[in-house]
């Protein structure tokens, strides 16, 4: 085996900015600067060296290039995009391109400089591929276009050499050193994907002996033969102290082992690609084998479904050979139902386990368990311990990070406060327990109900002691009460304490509960009567049902009740239900309705206890969710037969299991189930229904005959297995003409009450005759009440709406009128609906000023709360989330890298850290100014429709402070759009650039005042036929040009040897010097002087400027209309540009000094009488929002461009916000 390797590697030098840079060919990764190209050269062979070796042989043969590298020049030509005036000619930029061969059909082509990479056929034109894969990639940067070309230009110039390499090959047993060492570097699993539990910080289980005594003997079972303790599976339900045995076996057992809990989750979490779970799992086995630690695996059968997938084993499989063979120990949980399906689906791991079957204690036990709990409680201050948490992960973090905090003593839980419990009111809460069981089995439903009202109770008592001793004086704090209670002693948890809580925490009501307070059965029967009318017969058989249950005397292993309510449609069957809700559970949200018309066939029928692909049932989830609930299973005749077969489970013992094996318990709810059977049979014969409903005779008689109809008909549907188990069969009567009257003034109170006539203070009246008209109309005994909605609808919602719209009703009165013979119309009395415009011409005028001001500032925090939601949607706001985020991601992974301290501190104080923590100040600022303007805005739409004075005054500063607030954070997001934002040119032209001269003076003083610098350039024209260049001989400017300038038409006939800066004009500079001297320089420009070039830098200079472009018209005879013809002597032209002065190309009628005015009129200077009237559209992308003439004093301060400049600024940047985000190269919008 050979021990070396020698490589012949191409070394790409390039030289930047006197740096010379080695870059290996097929390791561009390890390039290295360095001030001389033979230091850069060795410096990376040295790298290469010592990283190589590390290499596995694949990746070190897709990293080396085979067969001859040539290096050639490409040149690539880029034209000008349309409509730049700063850019008129193509370029052309040479590229240095490394050219080779793989094998002999593949050529690849690299471009250094770009970072490109092409792979073509030998076939292939492999330059033209490489031109257009340069274009596209400068196209999509978001640098500039001419600053990338420009640092393309100057890269050009590569040599490419060649140097020997001899790297050490490791052998078999290094690299394993290798391997081992980097996976022991890391952090350990253990930490990773478990937690480790602290015996001391548990809470024990008391009267649990002999269940901890037969774990102890499970986990210590082959310890004396040297070989590890056995495994353990506790099986028992949901709160019967599965783990609290496990943890007191932890306390017992000295000296105390060392354990980790975790779940199947989080063992396979953060592993996502092929084996990455099982390689997690095995290191996590060699570790706790190593460690001697036993493991707390959570629940079986999540345990074995984590990781399963495609038929594969889950994490289940995978440890259950490891647990049989004593490599591992663990203890596992699960529910007696779980078992069967563990040992039908992991035989394996069962096998693997010593079951241990806990049971819930005894009524006897369960007492003295509540009474250790009562003792030995104590309130858990819950916002300390995450604090100390918190302070203990920091001092963890800045441990690695190599400095400390110092320590702080922990904060002892005050227990000043301590509670005591009546006897009486810990068997009553037992008892409660056993009678409505919750969640989970005894005794671990009823401690965390006593810790839930413990808790609360100390919280009350702390509260109250709080508040009295902060309103007594000090004198009636030293009085002593009439009662003094016992020293030591605090608030008392008894009965009616007890009662209360559970009555909260259930939603049952309190007849239930409290067996020796009765139901007030009268109180109860006309609440219910008032919520379902016309139904005394139904509510009597309901009320007798309220008594039996108040007694306990119903049955504890089935629902509360088992209800089937039938009769014909609309006669109050749901009504019922909703009213039980609120009756038993104190909410009419308790109700679970289900509509049985969907489960007509079987498939849908399974979807009530799940299916294979949605385990989680509708009706069992439901249950699972809220035990306290009603059912109510609508048109239940209507499901297929398979849905009848899991109601009789259900009315039989109370329970459903669903498809993944869990239980629904169905003991605390109501089971309420609607029909129709037996209504066809009348719908029929209407008459026959409605003589029956309105007869008034021999009532009882007919009322008896309908129900035996309707149980006549259920008997025959319904199977007898599922007819005894009902417990009432109710009967509904069709609904009598006077119950359809009071409906309808019920429903007519309920339309008062609505939001849209109180929104506009609105109040309505409806006739007798009206209400009388609307229920004869509605009157169908065989629908009930569901034709008096729709009449409602039509007959008084419709047109009082028309109304609400038209007019603010103050007050409308509904009457009735006899049109077109028997017909009825409803009309609204004109004069009264009118009120309120009338009493409007009345109200003072400072008032309705006041309510105008009131609606031009919500409409103004409207316009700023839309304002606020588009920032954060612009380009610059995303590309600065995407830049955090990132930096985020990258100082992760680097942290997540390396456990040095120093490479640690140095990531976290690096310059992305610095960045990063900018970019997270910048986006919680515009964050910061949503949040405001948006609580902003419902502050005054709050007390707008509360009718809440409002101090308009003082809204409206607020409302200044957030525009300006918005502004100033959409400025500085503009700003960062781009790289250019901070300069740029305009170039002023005209025949008479004297009569410009208040504007060129206005600008050096906006520059001036707002700290941004000013670079002035005169240009005239060159001297031709070999004439010299002229000579300046004004004060104020130098004598020699600075540089020179070319035409479009010049520059494009030059050879290609010459440079087109030798033709056209001659720029010559403003001479340094204080405020005074450059105002006249500028008041005296130099003879023949064609343009005035201004540079501008600063922060958002380009925005400011930006929209100065266009002519600008002095006059001294009053403005001209704002299009007139421009008139050249009195006209100069502004023009705007990205680009440095030097580059600047001028356009052939300003050499020929032909001036051409195309742009927009952009503003009008009236000398006479010192006035500046703005003319400016507002340019967003391609649409144009006119913006109005505006017209300002003129003083020759200069002051008046600042205001100028920052109003058309701000309309801009709001036009921008309001209509989207351009993009140009200028970096700014304008």
């Amino acid at each position: 085996m050979p021990t070396s390797l020698t490589l012949d590697l191409p070394i790409l030098l390039r030289c930047h900015g006197g740096l010379h840079l080695a870059e290996p060919v097929g390791f561009p990764e390890y390039a290295f600067l360095a001030a001389t190209p033979e230091d850069a050269v060795a410096v990376t062979l040295r790298r290469l060296q010592s990283v190589i070796k590390r290499f596995m042989p694949g990746e070190l043969v897709m990293s080396l290039v085979r067969g001859e590298v040539t290096l050639s020049t490409l040149d690539v030509e880029f034209k000008p995009e349309p409509g730049q005036s700063h850019w008129q000619q193509a370029w052309t930029i040479p590229l240095d391109v490394l050219r080779y061969r793989v094998e002999s059909a593949v050529e690849i082509a690299v471009v250094p400089a770009l970072q490109i990479r092409i792979a073509a056929s030998v076939k292939t034109d492999v330059d033209r591929l490489v031109a257009q894969q340069v274009r596209a990639t400068i196209r999509r940067s978001r640098e500039s276009l001419l600053a990338t070309l420009t640092t393309l230009h100057e890269s050009a110039g590569s040599t490419l050499v060649s140097r020997q390499l001899t790297v050490k090959l490791p052998t078999p047993s290094e690299r394993a050193r290798w391997d081992a060492k980097d996976s022991s570097s890391g952090r350990p699993t253990l930490s990773k994907v478990a937690v480790r539990i602290d015996p001391n910080s548990i809470r024990p289980a008391s009267h649990r002996d002999g269940e901890v005594k037969q774990l102890g003997d499970i986990l210590s079972m082959g310890a004396a033969n040297g070989r590890r303790g056995g495994s353990a599976l506790l099986v028992g339900p949901t709160g019967v102290g599965k783990t609290a045995i496990f943890q007191t076996w932890m306390r017992s057992v000295t000296p105390p082992p060392i354990v980790y809990a975790t779940d199947g989750s989080r063992l396979i979490s953060g592993e996502s690609g092929f084996g990455g779970w099982q390689q997690q799992c095995l290191r996590l086995i060699d570790e706790a084998r190593r460690d001697q630690v036993l493991l707390h695996l959570g629940n079986a059968v999540e345990l074995c479904q984590s990781g399963r997938a495609w038929g594969s084993g889950g994490v289940g499989s995978l440890l259950a050979p490891r647990i049989a063979d004593g490599t591992i120990q663990v203890v596992i949980e699960c529910l007696p139902a779980e078992l069967a399906t563990l040992q039908r689906t992991e035989p394996h791991l069962v096998e693997a386990l010593t079951p241990l079957h806990v049971t819930p204690p005894d009524p006897a036990t369960t007492r003295d368990i509540l009474l250790d709990a009562a003792a030995n409680w104590c309130p858990v201050d819950i916002t300390e311990t995450l604090r100390q948490k918190n302070r203990k992960r920091k001092r963890k973090a800045n441990r690695r990070a190599g400095f400390t905090l110092p320590s702080r003593a922990p904060k002892v839980v005050s227990r000043s406060v301590t509670p005591s419990v009546e006897p009486d009111a810990l068997l009553l809460l037992d008892r409660l327990h056993r009678r409505f069981p919750t969640v989970g089995a005894s005794p671990g439903r009823a401690l965390h109900s006593l810790d839930a009202m413990l808790s609360e109770l100390v919280g009350e008592s702390t509260n109250r002691s709080v508040g009295e001793s902060a309103s007594q004086s000090p004198i009636e704090r030293t009085e002593f009460p009439e009662t003094i209670p016992h020293p030591g002693k605090g608030p008392v948890l008894d009965v009616a304490r007890v009662i209360e809580g559970f009555s909260r925490q259930t939603g049952l009501p309190r007849f239930l509960i409290d067996t020796g307070s009765p139901p007030d059965l009268d109180a109860i029967g006309k609440e219910l009567s008032s919520q379902v009318l016309g139904q005394e017969a139904a509510i009597d058989r309901l009320v007798d049902l309220i008594a039996v249950l108040s007694t306990d005397l119903s049955r504890g292993d089935r629902p509360l009740a088992s209800l089937l309510l039938i009769g014909p449609t609309g006669v109050g069957k749901t009504e019922t239900a909703k009213a039980l809700a609120r009756l038993f559970y104190g909410d009419v949200s308790r109700l679970v309705r289900i509509d049985m018309a969907e489960y007509a066939d079987p498939i849908a029928a399974m979807r009530l206890i799940g299916t294979v692909s949605q385990p989680d049932g509708v009706l069992t989830s439901a249950v699972q969710a809220q035990p306290f609930s009603l059912i109510l299973l609508d048109e239940f005749e209507k499901a297929d037969h398979s849905v009848f077969d899991l109601l009789l489970q259900v009315m039989g013992e109370g329970r459903l299991t669903d498809r993944a094996g869990r239980v629904a318990d169905f003991r605390n709810s109501i089971l309420l189930m609607t029909s129709n059977l037996g209504v066809e049979d009348y719908r029929a014969n209407a008459m026959g229904l409605a003589a029956m409903a309105s007869a008034t005779a021999d009532t009882i008689a007919n009322a008896s005959r309908l129900e035996s109809h309707f149980r006549r008909r259920v008997s025959e549907f319904l199977r007898p297995e599922m007819l005894n188990r009902i417990d009432r069969i109710i009967a509904y009567q069709p609904l009598s003409p006077e119950t359809i009257h009071q409906l309808t003034r019920s429903q007519i109170d309920d339309l008062r009450r609505r939001d849209g006539l109180r929104e506009h203070s609105g109040e309505l009246t409806v006739d007798a005759a009206v209400v009388a008209s609307i229920s004869e109309s509605a009157y169908q005994p065989q629908f009930g009440a569901r034709p008096l909605q729709r009449e409602i609808q039509d007959r008084l919602l419709v047109p009082l709406s028309a109304v609400v719209q038209k007019a603010v009703v103050q007050k409308a009165v509904v009457q009735k009128s006899r049109r077109n013979g028997q017909d009825i119309h409803i009309e609204f009395v004109a004069d009264q609906v009118h009120v309120h415009r009338k009493a409007l011409s009345k109200t003072p005028k400072h008032k309705r000023d006041l309510d105008n001001s009131v609606q031009e500032l919500v409409s103004r925090a409207s316009l700023l709360r839309r304002r606020s939601q588009s920032l954060q949607q612009c380009d610059p706001f995303m590309e600065v989330r995407n830049r955090h985020e990132w930096l985020t991601r990258t100082i992760k992974h680097q942290l997540a890298a390396t456990t040095k301290p120093e490479k640690r501190r140095r990531i976290r104080f690096g310059e992305n850290a610095l960045e990063r923590q900018t970019l997270a100040t910048t986006i919680a600022r515009c964050r910061r100014v949503v949040r405001d303007v948006e609580k902003f805005e419902a502050l005054l739409l709050e007390r707008t429709h509360n009718l809440q004075p409002i101090d308009v005054e003082r809204a409206t500063r607020r409302a200044d402070v957030l525009e300006d607030r918005l502004f100033t954070t959409l400025t500085q997001l503009s700003h960062s759009k781009s790289n250019n934002h901070d300069r740029i040119t305009l170039v002023v032209s005209g025949p008479n650039l004297a009569i410009a001269t208040p504007l060129l003076l206005a600008y050096q003083k906006w520059a001036s005042s707002s700290d941004r610098s000013m670079e002035a350039h005169v240009l005239i024209r060159r001297g031709r036929n070999g004439e010299s260049d002229p000579v300046v001989e004004s004060e104020g400017w130098q004598d020699k040009p600075a540089f020179r300038l070319a035409s479009q038409s010049s520059s494009s006939q030059l050879p290609e040897n010459k440079d087109f800066r030798s033709h056209g004009l001659a720029a010559f500079a403003m001479r340094s010097g204080h405020f005074g001297k450059r105002q006249d320089a500028l008041k005296n420009l130099p003879d023949g002087t064609l343009a005035v070039m201004l540079t501008f830098r600063g922060p958002g200079v380009s925005g400011l400027i930006a929209g100065e472009a266009g002519v600008h018209s002095f006059n001294l005879n009053g403005f001209r209309p704002s299009r007139a013809n421009h008139d050249a002597t009195s006209s100069v032209m502004v023009e705007l540009h990205a680009t440095l002065p030097i580059d600047y190309v001028a356009p052939d009628w300003l050499i020929q000094a032909d001036f051409q005015y195309n742009g927009y009129p952009r503003r009008n200077y009236d000398l006479s009488n010192d006035m500046v009237q703005e003319l400016k559209m507002v340019d967003v992308g391609f649409t144009y929002s006119s913006m109005p003439a505006q017209t300002s004093k003129l003083d020759r301060s200069g002051r008046w461009l600042e205001d100028v400049l920052e109003s058309h600024h701000r309309a801009t940047m709001w036009a921008i916000l309001d209509q989207g985000w351009p993009s140009d190269e200028f970096g700014a919008p304008f």
